[in-house]
């Protein structure tokens, strides 16, 4: 396999693993994005190790925007479940002291 397709592969496998971070988003899979995310961060320094050329700058220019387009919305759908997550356990906490409040009142 040549440098360039090598180069190529990883790039592949680079998106794959932001597709895959989507899913496990969607599903609410914290742990394996974790560990995805690690994976995915090491692939992308070997990716980088290796100057670009001026031919190909132009080209890795776009794809790393995708790239942070793609790990943008993760992050932004992320923080959606986060603060979603934060007032379910508000709302616990509000209900907890409403039946604690009624249960005073009973005795």
């Amino acid at each position: 396999m040549s440098t360039e397709q090598n180069r190529q592969q990883q790039w592949e496998n680079i998106l794959q693993l932001t597709g895959q971070l989507k899913q496990m988003l969607v599903q609410e899979d914290w742990e394996s994005m974790t560990t995805l995310e690690k994976e995915r961060q090491q692939l992308l320094n070997a990716y980088f190790t290796n100057p670009v050329s001026p031919d190909d700058a132009e080209m890795i220019a776009a794809e790393i925007r995708q790239l942070m387009h793609s790990t943008d919305e993760i992050i932004q759908d992320g923080q959606a479940q986060q603060y979603a997550i934060i007032g379910a356990v508000q709302q616990i906490a509000t209900n907890r002291q409403a039946i604690k409040a009624y249960n005073k009142v009973q005795k």
